[in-house]
């Protein structure tokens, strides 16, 4: 019975009455609910399909008056539309009835099969059948909307493969990527690299246990921009394959909203709640409603302990009244300032806080006073200390003598503070500012540009001081020398202030001028051909210049009565006329009166002193209206004459003026002095040459007093010296620079003594520097002569050269103590003829007992062949018995023997030795134990030769073991890929084949590897020629095109250093394209690839350069394996091991190297080092 309820429509097209009874009866039988319809033609279908009933089947006879078979069918399918139709045929034609099935009919029945129960079955399956199919495409119709039209990225991928099946447009434009590109994609594509291990894990956890969880992953995008999304997938079947169906929403934004959310609370945190500020909320009544944590840190409450508190119970009762005031503003004003105050610290000492308060009663989010108040008792210490440092500053500035000053180097003002400038300078500047232009308009003309030079590279180089020296007008016109100290106060590395002290040091500079002076003029007078006259003019010219305005005079005393002028240009020869032979007494000007009293005389006023009245007259005719004159005296305080400077105005010395006018007094009695002595020294310096001419030995001079010393021609005959060089100014000083310094403190402490005992001769031995700068030992005597108080000044004496004899003395001393000390053994013979009985051993050392156990006693007079013994090698004694026949030294090594009949080996090294006549006396052996360091070379060249034979076994092992395994690897990859054309329907089985076939080819590929390694490190030579590093790399390049443009690397190179190489070119195109495979495999893929080749010659070597900017290796961890056979660092498809071994193995063969710099994701360089050699072929070893 039907569980049909709804009734069907049942249309049966049937010709033949029978056929359609039967029909109707099978339906009948199973009580099919619904209307059977008959037509009995093709033509009758159509018209009964063009009527208002909704059928449900359709039941064809195959064969009708107005068609059959095929073309029946599909004219049938054709208007049918969505109505099942079953086909019912008396021919059993199964290829028929299969073909029709295809073309879309419901079922095919015989009629000679045909019962109700299979009819009625066939008819409700194909209607139900008909049902699903519409629901299904319903359905698929919704997924493709679904899909197709939502505005999230969606797709569908194969579980298996990975493989992209569909994607919606949402997808498309959300990653960039085109549908074509997509479907060509696997979705680890969208992955960064790191990942790709999760998905692959997290995709195996779907497959096995169906586990599908909503999960937050980064994807890129075409244009490499990576994104946060949250991916939700189902199960689904796609077209028939296994597949998952996923939503992909970008929540990148929503990352970030997110992320700056929490920031903006950690800000909140830090700022408010751990900041430097105070923050708290006070209400009308001026208690605490909210307080920040960071009190507890600041003020030592924690925030329960403020809260619903009045603010004034902590505030300083003095600080309230003003703080009251303060905050009463807040009625015209959103926010005011509250001036420092004092608030009460728990353990209760007061804190300074300066707070900012704000009216947001009326702010339903607040309805409060905010208050941010910030600890600043820091900088109230700062400001009170800056206080008592502002007065001492000033307390300072009024105590000092200098001048100080502040300049704003940003508004060129210069602060003066103190009376500095009006005590140095007469500026009446007390606390006043001044611009910077008042400084510069007062240098000197000679100093400005120098003075300013100094501050301005001072600002530049950022120095945080300097000092100059220089002149400053003062208001009287006169120009003072100052010292000016600057220091520099910087902000943010730029300079703001400058502040110093200007020091007046006239009277200092004066000083270093006269003792300038000083110094030329005594120069000049021990300067031979300058004469008196020229020497005082060259002084008064000096002062002139010194003292400004003045015109100096010199005169001399005759006779102790009458002043002669000697010196004194600037003086009008009328007056110079006029007052010569005047007679000095108590009123004869300055000069005469001065000279008289034996004092100075200064006048400032010519026509108002008395000292004048006689010669005013002739003082007026020539405007001559100030003289200051000093008495010249002898060492003995005889007045020999007065040294004068005249004026044209009215004028007082100043006291630097006098004493310099005292010591040029001074400086010519001194000259005039030395000059009346002259001819007694020349005369005794006669005499003295006389002697010094008489002798061998190196005579010398020296006057303590002049410190001048005086040599004869020994100093250059001796010590190589020229008397010119002698000429110098501190010769006590070149003397003992002159003494070995081991010498320097025997000879001082000798002088010393000789000084204290005021004994009158000194007699020492020395060494004593040549010109050359070697040294001579002398013996170097000298008598003393002593003044009136019994102080020597002067020392005369002669050096002996007596080198040759310490230089004897020391070589003997030396000869013994390294004959009796050394370590070697010494062995000493006489040197009688090599027969019977030969040299007898006349001496041995002790290292020569310990060497052979002999004691000196037992050895003394005989000859050494005791030693020899049945080893002794005869052909070594040969060749020692012929050199001592020829009087030569030789050196040999043989077996000795000990007293115990133990061999040694010994190293003897023989010489003869001669007198000071030539004679030949002895023989000297010198012997050393080398037993052990021939043990070693003996056993040294037995594991030479093992490791001989080893390395030539093991070669032929390894021709032989390659040469086995490559014939039987050929017959099985050839076997292999004969298999691979053989189909194979056992899947266990052809899985089986491919794992085997991978481990034969990778057996293989590394029997290559060690084939090429075995002929690089066997072949004995290359040919080698000059190959040009563009045409390999080119080469290189071409090779690999298809991987350069699918990394999109860029590729750099420079070769014009050095455009080539002497190499093996097979080599060179081998290590280059090993570089660049690498370069593209081990590359980064978050940027693009660079590579970048250089050349260079260096020291003997071709360099070549070759960066990358690639994942890198980690030097610490590989370094030492980087070159090893085998060795990988990075999971990168393809990687053997292989490449940079055999690089390092071509260029070693080659003589040359290879080193390498790494960091980890930055990138690796390799310096590769061909050695530069001719163009030829090159044997390797």
């Amino acid at each position: 019975m039907s569980v049909f309820v709804k009734q069907l429509n049942i249309l049966v097209v049937e010709d033949n009455p029978g056929d359609y009874f039967l029909i109707e009866e099978y339906l009948s039988d199973e009580r099919l609910p619904g209307n059977i319809f008959h037509v009995r033609t093709l033509v009758e279908l159509k018209a009964k399909l063009l009527t208002n009933t909704l059928f449900d089947i359709i039941l064809l006879d195959l064969s009708l008056p107005d068609g059959s078979g095929e073309a029946l069918v599909r004219e049938v399918l054709a208007i049918a539309h969505e109505i099942p139709v079953i086909v019912l045929t008396g021919y059993a034609d199964k290829d028929f009835g299969v073909r029709s099935l295809s073309w879309g009919i419901a079922d095919y029945l015989l009629k000679d099969e045909l019962n109700a129960s299979l009819l009625t079955k066939s008819t409700l399956y194909s209607i139900e059948r008909r049902k699903i199919n519409i629901s299904l495409r319903e359905s698929e119709k919704r997924y493709k909307e679904l899909f197709h039209l939502n505005p999230v990225p969606m797709w569908v991928y194969e579980i298996n493969t990975l493989q992209f099946l569909d994607v919606n447009q949402a997808a498309i434009a959300h990653y960039g990527y085109s549908k074509e590109e997509f479907l060509k994609m696997n979705i680890l594509q969208i992955r960064p690299k790191e990942s790709i291990p999760e998905v692959i894990e997290t995709i195996h956890e779907i497959k096995n246990y169906g586990k599908s969880v909503k999960k937050i992953w980064r994807h890129l995008k075409k244009n490499g921009e990576l994104m946060y999304v949250e991916i939700e997938g189902n199960l689904i079947d796609f077209v028939g394959k296994k597949a998952r169906l996923i939503l992909a929403t970008d929540i990148t934004e929503k990352l970030e909203v997110e992320n700056a959310l929490k920031i903006s609370e950690q800000r909140f945190k830090v700022l408010v709640q751990d900041g430097a500020d105070l923050m708290t909320i006070i209400d009308r009544d001026a208690r605490f409603r909210y307080v920040s944590p960071n009190h507890a840190t600041i003020v030592g409450y924690e925030p329960v302990d403020l809260l619903y508190k009045k603010v004034y119970e902590f505030v300083h009762k003095d600080d309230i009244k003003r703080m009251l005031e303060t905050t009463n503003s807040l009625n015209l004003h959103k926010s005011v300032s509250i001036a420092p105050y004092r608030f009460k610290h728990a353990n209760g000492s007061w804190v300074w806080l300066e707070t900012t308060i704000t009216n947001l009663l009326n702010d339903s989010a607040i309805q409060g006073i905010v208050s941010n108040s910030r600890d600043i008792g820091k900088r109230i210490e700062y400001e009170r200390k800056l206080r008592q440092t502002n007065e001492r500053y000033e307390a300072v500035a009024q105590a000092t003598s200098d001048a100080i000053w502040d300049c704003d180097l940003r508004t060129k003002k210069t602060f003066i503070t103190g009376n500095g400038y009006q005590k140095l300078f007469g500026y009446a500047f007390v606390n006043e500012y001044l611009d910077m232009n008042f400084w510069e308009d007062h240098l000197h003309p000679d100093d400005k540009e120098r003075a300013t030079g100094i501050l301005a590279d001072a600002l530049v180089n950022s120095r945080t001081q300097c000092s100059s020296e220089y002149r400053f007008l003062k208001a009287d016109g006169e120009y003072a020398y100052v010292h000016d100290r600057a220091f520099i106060i910087y902000e943010n590395n730029k300079p703001v202030r400058a502040l110093g002290a200007m020091q007046d040091i006239t009277t200092r500079k004066y000083q270093e001028s006269i003792l300038a002076i000083e110094k030329e003029i005594y120069a000049l007078n021990a300067t031979e051909g300058i004469s008196l006259d020229d020497i005082l003019e060259k002084l008064i010219d000096d002062i002139e210049d010194l003292i400004p305005h003045s015109i100096c005079s010199i005169v001399r005393l005759k006779d102790g009565k009458t002043l002669h002028h000697i010196a004194g240009n600037a003086i009008p020869e009328a007056y110079i006329m006029a007052i010569e032979g005047l007679t000095i007494g108590p009123t004869a000007g300055s000069c005469g009166t001065a000279m008289f009293l034996g004092e100075p005389v200064i006048v400032t006023d010519i026509n108002k002193d008395y000292l004048w009245r006689n010669y005013r007259d002739i003082a007026h005719e020539h405007n001559l209206n100030a003289c200051w004159s000093i008495p010249i005296k002898k060492s003995d305080g005889e007045v020999i004459g007065s040294f004068a400077t005249y004026y044209h105005t009215n004028k007082s010395p100043k006291p630097h003026e006098t004493s310099f006018i005292e010591r040029a007094a001074n400086l010519v009695g001194v000259l005039l002095e030395n000059r009346e002595a002259s001819e007694k020294i020349k005369q005794s310096k006669e005499r003295y040459d006389i002697v010094m001419k008489a002798t061998s030995d190196t005579i010398w001079d020296l006057d303590i007093i002049k410190d001048r010393i005086t040599y004869n021609k020994g100093i250059s005959r001796i010590f190589g010296y020229s008397l010119d060089h002698l000429e110098i100014e501190n010769v006590q000083e070149w003397w003992k620079k002159s003494i070995h310094p081991e010498d320097l403190g025997k000879v001082g402490d000798k002088l010393n003594d000789v000084f204290e005992k005021r004994q009158s001769k000194i007699q020492i031995e020395y060494r004593f520097r040549c010109a050359d700068g070697s040294y001579k030992y002398v013996l170097d005597r000298g008598f003393i002569v002593v003044d009136n108080d019994h102080n020597p000044i002067r020392i005369i004496g002669a050096m002996q050269d007596i080198t040759r004899k310490k230089e004897e003395e020391n070589r003997l001393r030396l000869l013994e103590s390294v004959i009796t000390n050394a370590t070697d053994a010494v062995l000493i013979t006489e040197a009688n003829l090599i027969e019977e009985p030969g040299p007898v051993i006349v001496y041995v050392n002790d290292a020569f007992t310990k060497m052979t156990g002999y004691s000196r006693e037992e050895v003394i007079g005989k000859n050494p062949r005791f030693l020899q013994g049945e080893n002794t090698d005869k052909h070594e004694l040969q060749k020692l018995k012929s050199a001592l026949l020829n009087r030569e030294s030789h050196e040999m090594e043989l077996i000795n023997y000990k007293k115990n009949g133990e061999e040694f080996w010994v190293n003897i090294s023989i010489a003869p030795m001669a007198d000071s006549t030539g004679l030949y006396t002895h023989w000297i052996a010198i012997q050393r134990d080398v037993t052990e360091r021939k043990n070693r070379e003996i056993e040294r060249e037995q594991l030479i030769k093992e490791l001989n034979n080893s390395n030539e076994d093991l070669r032929h092992f390894s021709y032989i073991t390659s040469h086995n395994f490559k014939a039987p690897l050929s017959n099985l990859i050839g076997f292999l890929n004969i298999i691979d054309e053989i189909p194979i329907e056992n899947q266990m089985l052809s899985q089986i084949i491919q794992g085997f076939k991978v481990s034969t080819h990778l057996l293989n590929d590394t029997i290559n590897d060690l084939i090429k390694i075995l002929i690089i490190r066997d072949t004995d030579s290359f040919e080698q020629k000059n190959i040009s590093f563009t045409k390999i790399m080119n080469q290189v390049m071409t090779q690999v095109e298809n991987l350069i443009v699918e990394s999109g690397a860029k590729i750099e190179t420079d070769f014009k250093s050095a455009p080539s190489v002497i190499f093996n070119e097979t080599y060179l195109e081998s290590i280059l394209l090993n570089l660049l495979t690498n370069a593209i495999k081990y590359r980064a893929y978050n940027r693009p690839l660079k590579v970048q080749v250089t050349t260079e010659h260096q020291a003997g070597f071709v360099v070549l350069t070759f960066e990358d900017n690639g994942i890198g290796v980690d030097l610490e961890k590989h370094k030492e394996k980087m070159f090893g056979l085998y060795q990988k660092f990075h999971d990168r498809p393809n990687s053997k091991g292989m490449g940079l071994y055999l690089i390092k193995s071509q260029l070693e063969s080659l003589g040359g190297s290879i080193d390498v710099e790494s960091k980890v994701d930055v990138g690796t360089r390799f310096i590769l080092k061909f050695k530069q050699q001719n163009d030829k072929k090159t044997t390797l070893h």
